[in-house]
């Protein structure tokens, strides 16, 4: 592995939310084949409830240390705020169980579709609330976009933030902050 980065399991909703975060991260220097799906099987009912569940499995297996070194957890935020579904994630879990600073372990929350961070990410501007997304982003490449989320991150974390980015969009980039500090 280059830069002897971890292992990362990508714990997401579906293929789309994994395809970014794991070009992203290959921006980022990790070794694409190290980074792993676990993704809510198609057709299985809710993709929501699928990564809740599974969150506290893959949290527990990470602290293991036999599975990977690293978790990145994708869930839309949908009716909720950014921080009201970060501490329902939390909630999932006992007291003692809770994320901890040190642990690299990223919740990555976008506003009720991953669609509407890639319509701001091709044109700069959105409207977050709008429930019903940007269709015409659905089925994506995602290289283009993981390239413009890095150089957003990148910019963001280097001090020089964009007007009018996305609060759930600007949350993630300091989600990636506080996981590259952590390596």
């Amino acid at each position: 592995m280059p830069d002897n980065r971890p292992a990362v399991t990508v714990l997401c909703e579906d293929r789309a939310h994994y395809r970014l975060v794991r070009g992203f991260l290959t921006r980022r220097g990790f070794d694409g084949r190290q980074i792993y799906p676990k993704q809510a099987p198609a057709g299985c009912g809710d993709a929501k409830a699928y990564v809740q569940k599974q969150y506290p499995v893959e949290l527990q297996a990470l602290r293991s240390g036999s599975v990977y070194c690293a978790l990145v957890v994708v869930i839309d935020a949908d009716n909720l705020s950014v921080a009201e579904r970060k501490r329902f994630l939390e909630s999932l879990l006992e007291p003692r169980e809770k994320r901890k600073p040190e642990e690299l372990v990223v919740h990555i929350v976008p506003k009720w579709q991953l669609e509407n961070w890639l319509y701001y990410l091709d044109t700069r501007k959105v409207d977050e609330d709008r429930r019903l997304g940007y269709p015409e982003y659905t089925n994506h490449n995602s290289n283009p976009f993981a390239k413009r989320l890095h150089e957003l991150c990148m910019s963001w974390n280097n001090g020089v933030p964009e007007d009018g980015v996305p609060p759930s969009l600007r949350d993630a980039c300091h989600e990636w902050a506080r996981f590259k500090s952590l390596l």
